[in-house]
Order: C-alpha cells, then sequence, then structure tokens
C-alpha cells in the first residue's frame, strides 16, 4: 500500500497517437493495485464543464480564431483545470494524470502555428510561470515509423492539421531537451520492435526508485 502526504501532479506529453492515454491508464491501473491513494486521470482541454466545452470549440473548424487568440482560450481554460479539478486533487493528497499540458501549447501554438509575435509567445510564457508546474513530465515520442502505423491503423477522430506530420514529432523532440532543463522529465521514445512496452510500469519503478511514492511497511 501507497503511503503519502502530499498530491503528485504528472503531466504526459507527445505528439498524436504517441500512446499518452495508454501509458496513463497502464500507471492508473498499477497505482490502484497498490492501492493506498486516489489517482485522478483528466486530460487538456478538458477537465471541467468549461474547459470540456473549450474543448468542442476549439476542434470545431467553423469556430477556428487567429492563434493568440486560440493559445489564450487554451490558457483560460488550463487555469479553470487547474482551479477546478487538479488543485484540489492534489490537496487531497491524489496522484493526478494529466494527458497534455503546457508543452503542446509550445509545440502547436508557438512553434508548429508559426502565427505568434514574439510579444505574444512572451504573454503566454509569462501566464505559463503562474500556474502550477508538473511534479514530473513523461514525454512520448515515438519514432516515425510507428506514429506512420498507428495512423493507418487508426480512424480519423479528432485530428488536427499536423497529425502524420514528422514537423510534430520534431518539434516535440527538440522542446522536451529545452524542457528538461528546468522541469524533472522522463523521456522514451518507443520503436516498432519495442511498440508494446509498458511505459506505465516504467514511470511507477521511477517514482518508486526516487521516493515519490513512499510504500508503507505494512503493505
Amino acid at each position: 500500500m501507497i503511503n503519502m502526504n502530499h498530491g503528485i501532479f504528472i503531466v504526459f506529453e507527445g505528439p498524436n497517437r504517441a500512446g499518452k492515454s495508454y501509458a496513463i491508464g497502464q500507471l492508473e491501473d498499477a497505482l490502484n493495485a497498490l492501492g493506498g491513494v486516489e489517482v485522478v486521470s483528466t486530460r487538456e482541454p478538458g477537465g471541467s464543464p468549461l474547459g470540456e466545452g473549450l474543448r468542442t470549440v476549439l476542434k470545431d473548424p467553423a469556430m477556428k480564431g487567429g492563434a493568440f487568440a486560440s493559445a489564450l482560450v487554451f490558457e483560460g481554460g488550463r487555469k479553470e483545470h487547474l482551479d477546478h479539478l487538479v488543485a484540489p486533487a492534489i490537496e487531497r493528497g491524489a496522484i493526478v494524470l494529466c494527458d497534455r499540458y503546457y508543452p503542446s501549447t509550445e509545440v502547436f501554438q508557438m512553434e508548429l502555428s508559426g502565427d505568434l509575435e514574439c510579444e505574444e509567445k512572451k504573454v503566454l510564457k509569462l501566464i505559463h510561470s503562474s500556474l502550477r508546474q508538473p511534479d514530473l513530465t513523461v514525454f512520448i515520442i515515438p519514432q516515425q515509423n510507428l506514429l506512420d502505423e498507428r495512423m493507418a491503423e487508426a480512424e480519423a477522430t479528432e485530428a488536427d492539421a499536423f497529425e502524420g506530420n514528422p514537423m510534430e514529432r520534431e518539434a516535440y523532440e527538440r522542446f522536451a531537451v529545452e524542457y528538461s532543463r528546468s522541469h524533472l522529465t522522463l523521456v522514451f521514445q518507443p520503436s516498432l520492435a519495442n511498440k508494446r512496452a509498458d511505459i506505465g510500469a516504467e514511470v511507477l519503478a521511477y517514482l518508486e526508485a526516487t521516493g515519490f511514492l513512499a510504500q508503507s511497511k505494512a503493505a
């Protein structure tokens, strides 16, 4: 049994079809099997009534706005998500597993869109600096041939303009290096040879080895 006196905020990041949701499910199941701690899984955009409404708007091509306006909408949804779900869960001592966070803003709005001015990027970075930072960020950046295989097998649901484009993977790879200089980060790069790797188990092993999870002697 896990014996924790504080919550943990863990973010999973990576390109579309990376396997973030699957890895979150693996880790959630493993944590629940250990027992003794509440596990909360969530996503961005989403995680609150307002966030889910924004998700619907942002996925609707008819509602498409300018790059900076859209990025500000994302940031507003992020603040609501933190206040409504993430912060209360952490205060209860829960482990929060979040599918996407600020790195997605850096990759999609700041780098791939190419439409933001320098001053606009500074505003977004300033907003982010005022928000809660993750205790751990897990980047899952599969090799491009694995992403291609998954794209060929999957239905095109909630697709965006960069899904399947190597630029998306490359942008995440670059940003993961930069982000790791200031945030605790794990990076996984699955290939066709190890595409069924249990990333959730590897993250759990890391949490145990580094003292994030305190195992009670009664377990």
